[in-house]
């Protein structure tokens, strides 16, 4: 995608949109009880929505402003202890629904995510879509966790009288110690620094300020 993006044949960027809904925060086990305390900072926000909104970063630029909103849809969920059996739980104030709209990159480009949690009585989905002037990518899959299970890329086809999408065939990513290979490697483009950490941090922190206030915010630190 990066590779797309910087070639230009997209064009403009005027908007990307993601929404993910999955059932896996309500179907942890009672070994994952700490996912529903929020001060344990293990929750939809923070796992799922940190990772997706750290790749949106990394194709699109830092995020200018945000507004986000959080709420519990389900404060007292039906866990399973490690025998399988009903045990009922509660969760204290750990979200499992939040939705964002801000500005990301230099050229502010509108951005829209809405994340969601349900009962495994509706399929789960992964849709993101970067609109172009000249075209559009998107990733569609069906599972919020992208890294174990990799969503299709899709990119507009041109050329008829409809335009439709056409799926990009990608090489497998699951590579086990592929992360360890890069260190090795000193390839500088895909290593984390702390630094970079600190800053998907400040951007966790922000959702979370905001979703508090009800204000739009931002991390920049000047």
């Amino acid at each position: 995608m990066k590779e797309i993006l910087r070639s230009g044949s997209l064009g403009r960027i005027l908007a990307t949109n993601l929404l993910v809904t999955d059932d896996l925060f309500l179907k942890f086990h009672a070994d994952k009880r700490h996912s529903h305390d929020k001060t344990n900072g293990a929750n939809i926000v923070t796992i799922a929505g940190g990772h997706l909104l750290d790749a949106m970063a990394f194709l699109l630029g830092e995020f200018t402003t945000l507004h986000a909103h959080t709420s519990m849809l389900f404060p007292k969920p039906v866990l399973c202890d490690t025998d399988g059996n009903l045990k009922t739980g509660q969760f204290n104030d750990s979200p499992d629904t939040f939705t964002l709209h801000g500005k990301i990159g230099i050229s502010e480009v509108p951005v829209s995510v809405c994340m969601y949690s349900h009962p495994p009585t509706t399929p789960n989905l992964f849709q993101w879509v970067i609109t172009g002037e000249k075209g559009s990518l998107k990733m569609e899959g069906p599972s919020l966790m992208i890294h174990a299970i990799p969503p299709k890329l899709m990119m507009t086809s041109f050329g008829s009288e409809t335009v439709c999408w056409e799926e990009i065939p990608l090489e497998n990513t699951i590579v086990s110690g592929a992360e360890y290979q890069v260190w090795l490697d000193n390839d500088t483009e895909r290593i984390v620094t702390l630094d970079e950490a600190v800053v998907r941090y400040r951007m966790v922190d922000a959702i979370f300020r905001s979703a508090e206030s009800g204000q739009c915010t931002s991390y920049r630190y000047d």
